[in-house]
């Protein structure tokens, strides 16, 4: 589409609330089988209108896939602001025991053959893991501090803690994970010793 006819009609519904309706879509079917029938549904918006936002689906992808990883970032600041590295156990629980589309996006793009081939793709993935890493870095140097993480470098230990939750995101809808992850994490990370 050229940027003529962009100019001329302007958006009428709210971009993020569609982004946050495709990542779901995206998280279940991955790229290739997120059909535009099925965004279509859970957008409600018209393929025509899809197309005008985002021009094709790896675009729409791609801009569900960076909304996805700020509000991800945003939710394990929260998190972990809240009641530290517990409330980070307590979001990846949450994250498990969804209903619908159990997991985290950013995970399952990295194991989705058609979103490998995404160029665009690397950086958004590269930029969230930076952010998250220092992130958890920074949780385990406070709980270093207050004595509830065990002594160790807080950037490896951080790794390892992201590993960690995407080893079990990888593992989202399998039966019973939520319950077991619940039990691990709670007493795994209030005593950290990762290194």
């Amino acid at each position: 589409m050229n940027e003529t006819r962009r100019r001329g009609r302007p958006r009428s519904f709210d971009t993020d609330a569609i982004l946050d309706a495709m990542a779901p879509v995206f998280l279940t079917h991955g790229l290739a089988e997120a059909t535009l029938a099925r965004l279509e549904a859970a957008t409600g918006l018209r393929r025509q209108s899809l197309a005008y936002a985002f021009e094709d689906k790896t675009g729409a992808y791609l801009a569900a896939l960076s909304r996805y990883a700020d509000r991800r970032v945003t939710a394990v600041e929260a998190a972990l602001a809240e009641d530290g590295l517990a409330g980070l156990a307590d979001l990846w629980v949450a994250d498990l025991a969804r209903a619908e589309a159990p997991g985290c996006l950013l995970v399952a793009a990295t194991s989705d053959p058609e979103a490998l081939r995404v160029g665009a793709m690397d950086q958004v993935l590269a930029r969230a893991q930076w952010r998250l890493l220092r992130r958890l870095a920074g949780a385990v140097a406070a709980g270093q501090g207050d004595g509830t993480v065990a002594p160790g470098r807080p950037v490896v230990m951080g790794r390892g803690l992201l590993a960690l939750g995407d080893g079990l995101m990888a593992q989202a809808g399998r039966p019973g994970l939520a319950r077991v992850a619940e039990r691990v994490l709670r007493d795994h990370l209030t005593r950290v010793t990762l290194s």
